[in-house]
């Protein structure tokens, strides 16, 4: 369904056959956990029988492609006979091997990305007073937004603000123009997904600005 641009090490016999790329995600395991169930099911309904449909589903793009949201306006949920009930699953690595955890009600965080560009004037390495460094800025949009999760969000909420990506410059002795850090939030409300995102913004511009950089 979803692969991740990461070089798998070939140490398992399932190891990725597209060089590049992996399902790190574990998408190959639902993959087979939910067509090993319909064939589970199968059975039970050709010697029991089964009270009732079930629809086995598989979401494409669960993270920031809008997957779910896609399936629902073309009408996996409402569709004759519309669902009833829905459990969802994610294969989870913290748990021990042949164990299922679960809960009622919200398990997983909803997530979005995002992408921020500073901007500053680039120049020589060796003249920095006479440039408006991007790097310096990024690195204290960084970490001011660590203080997010950690002193903003209570201890009884969930809150992830991640940054994933960093990218400036391609010389050793130029200071750039410029700076891009990307990376991803996460919460498990839609309150809460809003609040990161504002305050996401607001840390940006505000610690960026501290550094003479847009």
């Amino acid at each position: 369904i979803d692969a991740l641009p990461i070089k798998e090490t070939p140490l398992v016999p399932f190891v990725s056959e597209n060089d590049g790329k992996s399902h790190a995600c574990g998408h190959d395991s639902h993959i087979a956990m939910l067509v090993g169930a319909a064939a589970l099911l199968k059975r039970r309904e050709a010697t029991t029988g089964i009270n009732g449909t079930i629809r086995l589903i598989f979401q494409p793009a669960e993270e920031g492609g809008a997957g779910g949201k896609r399936m629902v306006e073309e009408g996996v949920l409402s569709q004759y006979p519309p669902v009833q009930g829905a459990v969802g699953f994610h294969q989870w690595p913290f748990i021990p091997l042949g164990t299922i955890g679960g809960r009622p009600g919200t398990f997983l965080a909803a997530t979005e990305l995002f992408e921020i560009t500073v901007s500053g004037i680039g120049g020589h390495a060796a003249m920095p007073h006479a440039v408006v460094d991007p790097i310096v800025a990024s690195a204290a949009v960084i970490t001011a937004l660590q203080s997010i999760a950690a002193r903003e969000t209570s201890p009884l909420d969930s809150a992830v603000v991640s940054v994933t990506m960093v990218h400036a410059g391609d010389a050793y002795n130029v200071i750039p123009s410029g700076a891009q850090i990307c990376g991803t939030i996460r919460s498990l409300s839609d309150v809460g997904l809003k609040r990161l995102r504002q305050r996401v913004g607001e840390v940006v511009e505000n610690v960026a600005g501290g550094h003479r950089c847009n």
